[in-house]
């Protein structure tokens, strides 16, 4: 989900860009370097795609549509959540200014969360004590999170780098329970033979 967020405000970035560029407030150097980061993306993306083939044959096409649709809906619980606290605050702003406020002609719904359901609003990660990232859980993520940091990448790439060798690891782990699993099948079919 971190690549969509990223692929999104590169999409606004350049729009914003290329009008400044126009007008002579940016340089080339600016350009340039943004170039070197779309071309980063990119590479991030064919990783992310040729990983996600690597779980079953397909899932490269699915997996940036999904992450959309999950980032869409994290927005929209976001808006949605936030409705409440929004009608407070303006209720009080036109308190404070002595102005009348207006009621509902509608008698507004309450929010329901259906049961069973955890509300969980993504809030930007928070960084690490020692390098300004988040914390490796292992050798293969501490080495993860040093490249990220020498290359001087942002955080949410070290996030879904983590993640991606999170589920490395425990597909591997999966992998060999399943073949230890085969292994004693085949040795109860040889019994029973």
């Amino acid at each position: 989900m971190a690549d969509v967020k990223r692929i999104i405000r590169m999409r606004d970035d350049k729009q914003a860009m290329a009008a400044l560029v126009q007008k002579g407030s940016l340089g080339d150097e600016t350009v340039a370097r943004f170039a070197l980061a779309e071309k980063e993306l990119e590479a991030e993306l064919l990783d992310v795609i040729s990983e996600a083939n690597t779980f079953r044959e397909g899932w490269g096409q699915l997996i940036f549509p999904t992450a959309g649709e999950m980032v869409a809906h994290l927005k929209h619980k976001e808006v949605y959540y936030g409705v409440a606290t929004q009608r407070d605050d303006e209720k009080l702003k036109l308190q404070e200014a002595g102005k009348p406020v207006p009621q509902s002609r509608v008698p507004l719904p309450p929010l329901v969360t259906p049961p069973g359901t955890q509300i969980q609003v993504q809030m930007p990660a928070q960084p690490g004590p020692a390098n300004g990232h988040a914390a490796p859980a292992n050798a293969e993520q501490a080495e993860i999170a040093a490249a990220a940091q020498a290359a001087g990448l942002p955080p949410g790439f070290l996030q879904a780098a983590q993640q991606a060798a999170a589920m490395k690891q425990q597909q591997q782990q999966k992998l060999q329970q399943a073949g230890q699993a085969g292994k004693k099948q085949v040795t109860v079919e040889e019994e029973e033979e």
